[in-house]
């Protein structure tokens, strides 16, 4: 099975949502998780500026794999803004 979560939300959802990769992973339910991140949240929503805070973005994800060593698959994907 292949789980997709488009993450638009703050970097604890995306870690979550690592977590529950992991988690399928173990419990041989998942072959694969697809987390779809925006490159830069600051230039895509520019005009509202306070709602980015926090927000997970495609390097925070890539620092977050390697640092916590996830050993399932996992295919990043950085959305990028093009206005």
């Amino acid at each position: 099975m292949v789980q997709v979560e488009v993450q638009f939300g703050t970097v604890e959802s995306m870690f979550k949502d690592f977590c529950g990769f992991r988690i399928a992973h173990y419990e041989r339910r998942l072959a694969l998780g697809i987390e779809i991140v925006l490159v830069s949240p600051n230039r895509f929503f520019s005009h509202r500026r306070n709602s980015v805070s926090g927000m997970a973005y495609y390097d925070i994800a890539v620092k977050t794999m390697m640092a916590i060593g996830l050993d399932c698959p996992i295919w990043l994907v950085g959305i990028e803004a093009t206005m």
